[in-house]
């Protein structure tokens, strides 16, 4: 569950009088998640970075570096996996990524066809890409797919009509609302 903000800087105040999808839970801190997590299930931790500015990675990882649990990051920003590439090599590293040039996503054309196409994946090196199931069907998916070996999952899967469609495309899937059937 999340919420997307405008890019605008919000403090902690501020979005405490924001609700979770119209409940009465607040937006936690992030490291009060960690605390209630407390390592019982892997995290998929997705670092959103509006800019070239890479100063919210050193954040993040100065939280999860007293965390006991498995983690593992995610962006659709090739600098978040470049940071981590560089000071946290150790950390897993997914790109996430989707047909960004239908609508033009933020950062412009360039940017959304570069990342579309996994042409930034030279600088971030992950260790997996994420890519929206339904936008899958293009050859630079393919490739990486392919050629490089690069594990894929499908996101995000909110039925199981979704998981029946990509569970021989993808190796793995990320899910939502519903939990997909033991595999055999």
């Amino acid at each position: 569950m999340g919420i997307d903000l405008p890019l605008e800087t919000k403090t902690y105040e501020e979005l405490q009088k924001l609700s979770l999808q119209n409940t009465g839970e607040k937006i936690p801190l992030f490291s009060d998640v960690l605390k209630l997590v407390d390592g019982r299930v892997p995290l998929l931790i997705e670092i959103k970075l509006h800019s070239h500015h890479t100063y919210p990675c050193a954040l993040v990882d100065k939280l999860l570096q007293g965390y006991q649990g498995s983690y593992c990051i995610e962006s659709f920003n090739s600098l978040a996996l470049f940071w981590y590439r560089r000071n946290r090599p150790d950390v897993v590293r997914g790109q996430l990524s989707s047909n960004l040039t239908s609508p033009v996503a933020e950062g412009g054309y360039v940017l959304s066809f570069l990342v579309k196409h996994l042409l930034t994946n030279c600088i971030g090196r992950p260790d997996f890409i994420a890519y929206c199931y339904k936008d899958s069907r293009n050859l630079s998916f393919c490739l990486n797919r392919h050629l490089y070996k690069t594990p894929v999952f499908a996101w995000t899967l909110r039925t199981p009509e979704a998981y029946e469609t990509c569970k021989k495309r993808f190796d793995s899937v990320i899910f939502d609302s519903f939990l997909p059937p033991k595999q055999a």
